[in-house]
C-alpha cells in the first residue's frame, strides 16, 4: 500500500475514491444518519422534449419514493432517504440548465475487475442563498457476510455563487470498532491559506476544491479545449490536476441508459488515475466514478442508481 501511494497522483486518486466508499476490508460500526432539519420541498417540475438520441424507456420508468438500496443478499431494496426531504425522481431533459437547490444521489458501489457489488453511496447537496452544504455517506457490505457493515462520512461546506462552489470547510469521519477518526481541512480564502488536518498550512490556490466538492464544481466549468486544470486537496496536500475532456458515452446504469460526458485525470504511464462521468441531461450531475490502477484495471467504481432534485 505504501508503494501504491508513493506519488502525488496516486495519493489524490486514492483519496478521491475513498471519499466515495471504503474498501471491504475495513470494519465499521452500524449505520449513522446525518442530522438534518426537516424541510418540505415542492416536487421538481421538468419539461421533457425530444432529443437526438432519446433515453431508453427503462430510464424513464416511474421510480419508487425512496432511493435505491442494497440488501445483504446483494439485491436492490427500498431505503430511506439520507434526510427527511421529499423530492421527485429527476427525468432526463435538455431544457433544465440551472444548478439545483437540493440534490440527492444514490450510487451502487462496485469493487475489483469483476465488478463485485459491495454497497451504496449517498450524496446530499443543499444550496441556501449563497451557501452550500454537501454530505456523502458510504455504506458497504460484503457479499459473503463475513464482515460487518461499514460507514464513512464526509461533509463539505462553503459559499455558492456565480462561479460555483467555493469550499471553506471539509470534514471526513470514519468510525471503527475501536476508535473514531475525524479529519478537518479549512480553506481560508481571505488569507489564501489552506489549513491541513496535520496542522500544516500551505498556499491556497484560486478555484481549489476538496475531495467531495470537485465532483459538483465540474458542472460549473466550461469544457473548452482538450483539458483544464483543477486544484484538489486530498487532506495531505493541494495538487492541481489536469482533467482531460472526453466524448459523450452511453452508460448502462440501474436507471437505464444514461448519456454522460467522460472526464479523466491526465496521468503518467503506469500510474493510478480516476475517471468521472457527468450527465448533460441531468444538469451535469456526476453519474459514475472509477478509480483504475497502473494496468488500467478497475479498483473501485460507483454508478448512479437514483437522482432526486428540487429547485426551491
Amino acid at each position: 500500500m505504501i508503494r501504491f501511494l508513493n506519488t502525488p497522483v496516486r495519493r489524490i486518486a486514492f483519496a478521491i475514491a475513498i471519499s466515495a466508499f471504503v474498501h471491504a476490508i475495513v470494519l465499521w460500526l452500524p449505520y449513522i444518519k446525518f442530522p438534518h432539519a426537516k424541510v418540505d420541498l415542492p416536487p421538481l417540475t421538468v419539461r421533457l422534449e425530444n432529443v437526438e438520441k432519446p433515453i431508453e424507456a427503462s430510464s424513464a420508468q416511474p421510480a419508487p419514493d425512496s432511493p435505491i438500496a442494497i440488501g445483504e443478499n446483494g439485491t436492490l431494496a427500498a431505503s430511506a432517504p439520507l434526510a427527511a426531504v421529499t423530492m421527485k425522481k429527476m427525468r432526463a431533459s435538455k431544457t433544465d440548465k440551472l444548478f439545483p437547490k437540493h440534490v440527492q444521489l444514490t450510487f451502487i458501489a462496485y469493487q475489483g475487475v469483476n465488478a463485485s457489488r459491495v454497497g451504496e453511496v449517498h450524496h446530499q447537496l443543499d444550496v441556501e442563498q449563497d451557501r452550500y452544504t454537501l454530505h456523502a455517506e458510504t455504506k458497504t457490505t460484503t457479499l459473503t457476510g463475513l464482515l460487518k457493515a461499514k460507514n464513512f462520512m464526509q461533509t463539505s461546506e462553503g459559499k455558492f455563487g456565480e462561479h460555483g462552489l467555493q469550499p471553506e470547510f471539509f470534514k471526513e469521519e470514519t468510525i471503527a470498532t475501536s476508535h473514531v477518526k475525524s479529519l478537518e481541512t479549512r480553506f481560508d480564502w481571505v488569507n489564501r491559506t489552506l489549513h491541513l488536518p496535520n496542522g500544516n498550512k500551505i498556499a491556497l490556490i484560486a478555484e481549489s476544491q476538496d475531495m467531495l466538492s470537485f465532483m459538483y464544481q465540474l458542472s460549473q466549468i466550461p469544457f473548452n479545449g482538450e483539458f483544464f486544470p483543477l486544484p484538489i486537496s486530498d487532506g495531505e496536500q493541494l495538487t492541481t490536476q489536469q482533467i482531460e475532456i472526453g466524448a459523450i458515452d452511453d452508460l448502462d446504469t440501474p436507471m437505464g441508459k444514461v448519456q454522460a460526458r467522460h472526464l479523466r485525470q491526465m496521468h503518467e504511464r503506469q500510474t493510478a488515475f480516476f475517471e468521472i462521468w457527468l450527465a448533460p441531461e441531468y444538469r451535469m450531475l456526476p453519474v459514475k466514478f472509477r478509480l483504475a490502477n497502473e494496468a488500467e484495471e478497475t479498483i473501485e467504481e460507483f454508478v448512479i442508481a437514483d437522482i432526486r432534485v428540487a429547485d426551491k
